[in-house]
């Protein structure tokens, strides 16, 4: 009888994944069609003004050099318990920092990158070879489980670099308030903002991603990525792809400075034309 139930439960699991893949697929299939309706200009001026900085209460300095991967985060490293960093470059500099000049342990996750490829930094750095989505199995693991997986103890600092090509939305969205109150400071680049034109993608993806993470975080700086050019919806020229920094607000107390663009920002694809951020961001 436990056997039957055993082979039972893993064909419904395998059904109830055979599900969430391909209703990924489908949710890509819609969001890229026009078979949505059209979203209105006006929502999607406010869900753009969702990622406008409110300013930090500290110097925001770079964290992994003058190239791309590198981003701007606050100067509040002190605590830090570890970097989570789903979606891996070969290069890896923003978590090499992080261990050579402040000693931060990072966790990093991708499924196109093989470790052998990897010179990672032992004792500081630890990599997975799976995607960070919105289910588990095999390859694929959530946000949530993986800092389960590391067995750290009780973290309450962490810090957040996630660059997944688009599947930020769906995994931050399945993660509940209280894993995301785990961490300090998150650095996220936010993919296919022209898909702010599909109703859908704006309202079941964009918009409860973002009010979810300024729940209990500060957007503290926003960096266009030039390696897409921008599109315009009435007078506002908005990129394709966003960086945005976020702070817990319960760590940005007193006078807040915002500065677009910042003197630190760099040219992610140095052969585009660069894109400085206008309103409504300046």
């Amino acid at each position: 009888m436990r056997k039957i139930v055993k082979n039972i439960s893993q064909k419904l699991l395998k059904l109830d994944l055979l599900f969430l893949c391909n209703g990924k697929r489908f949710n890509s299939f819609i969001e890229h069609s026009d078979l949505t309706n059209e979203s209105d200009t006006d929502e999607i001026i406010d869900a753009i003004k969702l990622t406008v900085p409110v300013g930090c209460s500290k110097p925001l300095i770079r964290i992994g050099g003058d190239k791309d991967g590198a981003y701007l985060i606050p100067n509040d490293l002190d605590d830090i318990d570890a970097c989570f960093s789903p979606g891996t470059d070969y290069t890896k500099s923003f978590e090499d920092e992080l261990a050579k000049k402040y000693q931060i342990k990072s966790f990093m996750s991708d499924a196109s990158v093989k470790t052998s490829s990897l010179k990672l930094i032992e004792g500081y750095q630890f990599f997975q070879e799976k995607w960070i989505s919105d289910f588990n199995y095999k390859n694929t693991m959530t946000l949530s489980n993986w800092i389960k997986s590391v067995n750290l103890d009780n973290p309450k600092n962490l810090i957040l670099q996630m660059d997944i090509e688009g599947s930020e939305y769906s995994s931050l969205i399945q993660t509940s308030e209280s894993c995301l109150k785990k961490f300090k400071i998150l650095a996220i680049e936010f993919h296919n903002l022209d898909y702010l034109k599909n109703e859908r993608f704006l309202n079941q993806r964009f918009v409860p991603v973002l009010r979810r993470i300024l729940q209990n975080f500060d957007c503290v700086h926003a960096h266009a990525n030039n390696a897409s050019p921008c599109f315009e919806i009435g007078d506002y020229k908005i990129p394709r792809t966003l960086e945005l920094t976020f702070y817990r607000k319960d760590c940005n107390h007193g006078e807040k400075k915002r500065n677009i663009p910042h003197k630190k920002d760099i040219v992610n694809a140095p052969s585009h034309p660069p894109i400085v951020l206008g309103k409504p961001w300046t």
